[in-house]
């Protein structure tokens, strides 16, 4: 068996299988590489058939698997089938192979050893992480036609940073995408959205975006708005922007087949939408509009087209884009449609009636792996003119955000876009933002959110984060609470809950479960400076914002540990996840000291020095808790009565010897930061033998800063505060 190979790194090796089709997820042009051909492949037993390929590994007891980004399970991903298919599907139980993202990126790790792989393969392939055999991993790839990358770089970190040296550098959303993000199915018109920002104001609870969903447009034809809705949409969006508030329409990929509709006739026209095997016929399905065709976004016409679509929302002001439904998600297509409701006939007719078979029947109509298969695209690179969407399905959300982001650039080159697609694929963390699709108002989500935000940092998609609170069911006041507690440390912070579920928004809830939100909110606003200096120091070291105990600590309890995380460099998050839990273990990691911090009104006003081990905390539902490491600072903003505004940081420090602590600030608008124009202090405090501290600092970058105040609460190792001030 021939396999080419070509070194790529002295830690990267790529694999190819056959002629894999070139996804794009990789930004380096593997065609120019020299191969040599290999009959063995390292780690790796290989099975191959002319039409398929099956990798197996044998693993010991010990080892992990870290990764595979949007996936259900722990933080290790042992002992589980994974299906890499896009898939719209809401209930996120525990037995799902796959969800609305493919990513194929995992390490194995141990003691000794740590491997990084990936397998750049764009549709339906199985990865079955021991669940069969416990001791087996075996990867079960229906194609003979594929690249596989082997990272071997030394520890995790290093395994990371090589992927994404392969993949590209993670999105930097613009700075406003840290705050508080309000959404619903929805908000529906003007008045709406007016009084949804009127009731957040009223109740002292910041915002920065509020989203509008599909009953914005004109009978859900994308790219249109409803008038009578939005009679002055650009002045309405100006209006709220003056607030402070940005508004993010959704849109999806199905247009509506309707003449007049110049979406549909221009695509109709210049054959911009995907056919059926005859080439001639445009694809039809159904989702929201009704019947639709889909664009075939796999041409770079096509893109340029859907692309600039968008310059409808961006002449009205509009700043943030959630393209939706893009697996794409199909409701039914006409032929299966008929051919149900024959079914349901005949057995009527024939008195015959089968209640489960019929219900089933029309259950499974949706997003059906058959209709796929009569989905057809047509590359301009290819000899053969046409491939099946089934061979290439993972890729239509992925392409369909490079067509925003593309023609995005062209007319905003040093603008940062804020992006939220649901469908992704490797390599789509360099453009977008993801969230982790709808999930439910279950406990089991809020755990899944903390442990799906690590994998899909491992990933590269750094700015990630669930529906606050759940999309689908009612949500309890005690998981609302918990959830909104856990997401002041979630990149992307945005409460969203469908049509006919209890109305979530923060000021819907009785008096003191909304205080507490308010609390929680304002918190996220005074942890900003560290949220985004770390986020901007991942970025710019390809080291992910989020990661699991196990990267820092080998100990067999920090391994088994799903549910701690470090964020950024300093902090320790321990979550309470469980119902009627007063507070929960958690484990310290790294033998050193921490210091815990409680956060009461946004003003420090507990905190307790911890030895490494484990520790019942308890948590109450009206605090925001955290551990700083020790040597360690961050900074935090004193935050003025608008809820979200600072003028002075304040850096929380727990210092024993010589800590360190940063701040970083750039216009939080455009790119302008990669050319030098941000400001940058790295402070150094240090511990003389007297007990005093003495601070130093290094700044960088060609900005001048926004905040030259900064104040210093210093905790040493005895628990002995002191407090200093520093100017610029």
């Amino acid at each position: 068996m021939k396999i080419k190979t070509s070194r790529i790194s002295p830690s990267t090796q790529l694999f190819r299988f056959g002629k894999p089709y070139k996804t794009e997820a990789v930004i380096l042009n593997t065609n120019d590489l020299s191969f040599t051909e290999t009959e063995k492949l390292p780690l790796f037993k290989c099975e191959k058939t002319a039409e398929s390929c099956k990798l197996t590994y044998t693993m010991n007891k010990e080892q992990c698997i870290f990764g595979l980004g949007e996936s259900v399970g722990g933080i290790n991903k042992r002992s589980h089938i994974y299906r890499m298919w896009n898939s719209d599907d809401p209930c996120h139980t525990e037995e799902k192979a796959s969800l609305y993202g493919s990513h194929p990126f995992f390490i194995i790790s141990d003691e000794n050893e740590k491997i990084g792989v990936f397998i750049d393969y764009p549709t339906d392939f199985q990865i079955d992480a021991g669940f069969t055999r416990y001791n087996v991993l075996s990867i079960e790839i229906p194609s003979e036609n594929f690249d596989l990358y082997i990272f071997a770089a030394g520890n995790e970190l290093q395994i990371i940073r090589e992927y994404l040296k392969l993949t590209g550098t993670p999105y930097l959303p613009p700075k406003w995408a840290f705050g508080f993000q309000q959404s619903r199915w929805s908000y529906p018109d003007e008045k709406t959205v007016t009084q949804v920002a009127d009731n957040m104001a009223a109740a002292g609870i910041p915002c920065d975006a509020i989203y509008i969903d599909i009953d914005y447009m004109d009978n859900y034809k994308v790219f249109t708005i409803d008038e009578k809705k939005f009679p002055d949409f650009k002045k309405f969006t100006a209006k709220m922007k003056e607030r402070g508030i940005r508004l993010i329409p959704i849109i999806d990929p199905g247009v509506r087949i309707e003449k007049g509709y110049s979406v549909y006739e221009d695509g109709v026209k210049n054959n911009y939408f995907c056919k059926e095997a005859d080439g001639k016929t445009d694809f039809t399905a159904a989702v929201w509009p009704g019947l639709v065709h889909f664009p075939d976004f796999l041409t770079d016409q096509v893109r340029s087209w859907w692309g600039k679509l968008y310059r409808l929302l961006w002449n009205n002001g509009i700043d943030g884009i959630w393209n939706d439904m893009n697996e794409p998600a199909i409701f039914y297509t006409p032929r299966k449609l008929d051919a149900a409701k024959k079914k349901i006939t005949e057995q009527a007719i024939n008195n015959s009636w089968d209640f489960f078979e019929i219900r089933d029947s029309l259950n499974s109509l949706a997003n059906r792996r058959d209709d796929y298969s009569e989905m057809y695209h047509f590359a301009e690179d290819e000899k053969n003119g046409s491939i099946n969407h089934k061979n290439l399905h993972n890729l239509y959300g992925f392409n369909m955000t490079r067509a925003t982001v593309d023609e995005f650039k062209k007319d905003f080159p040093n603008k940062r876009i804020f992006l939220l697609t649901r469908s992704s694929y490797a390599g789509a963390h360099r453009m977008a933002a993801i969230w982790m699709g709808d999930n439910q108002s279950w406990w089991e989500h809020l755990l899944l959110h903390i442990q799906m935000l690590i994998s899909l940092n491992i990933c590269g998609f750094f700015y990630t984060g669930a529906d606050v609170c759940g999309f689908s069911g009612n949500v309890s006041n005690e998981l609302a609470l918990r959830w909104m507690q856990f997401a002041v440390f979630s990149p992307l912070f945005r409460n969203h809950a469908a049509l006919g579920t209890r109305n979530q928004e923060p000021y819907n809830f009785d008096d003191k479960t909304t205080n507490r939100m308010r609390h929680f909110i304002r918190t996220r606003y005074k942890l900003l400076p560290y949220m985004y200096t770390e986020f901007v120091h991942a970025v710019k070291n390809l080291a992910p914002l989020c990661t699991p105990t196990a990267f820092y600590d080998k100990s067999p309890q920090s391994l088994e540990c799903q549910d701690e995380f470090y964020l950024g460099r300093s902090l320790l998050i321990a979550p309470v996840h469980q119902p009627n839990a007063q507070g929960r273990i958690v484990y310290l990691a790294e033998n050193h000291p921490y210091l815990h911090v409680r956060l009461y009104n946004n003003e420090l006003e507990d905190f307790a020095v911890i030895q490494p081990g484990n520790f019942y905390m308890k948590y109450s539902t009206d605090e925001v808790a955290f551990f700083i490491k020790e040597n360690c600072g961050i900074p935090t903003g004193i935050i003025e009565n608008d809820g979200k505004t600072f003028n002075t940081i304040e850096i929380i420090a727990f210092v024993s010897s010589i800590g360190t602590a940063s701040y970083y600030e750039d216009d939080g608008e455009t790119n302008d930061y990669m050319q030098g124009n941000f400001f940058q202090i790295d402070f150094t405090i240090k511990k003389d033998e007297n007990n005093s501290f003495l601070i130093q600092a290094d700044k960088h970058g060609n900005k001048l800063p926004d905040i030259k105040n900064f104040n210093f609460v210093i905790i040493d190792e005895s628990g002995s505060i002191v407090r200093l001030a520093f100017a610029l």
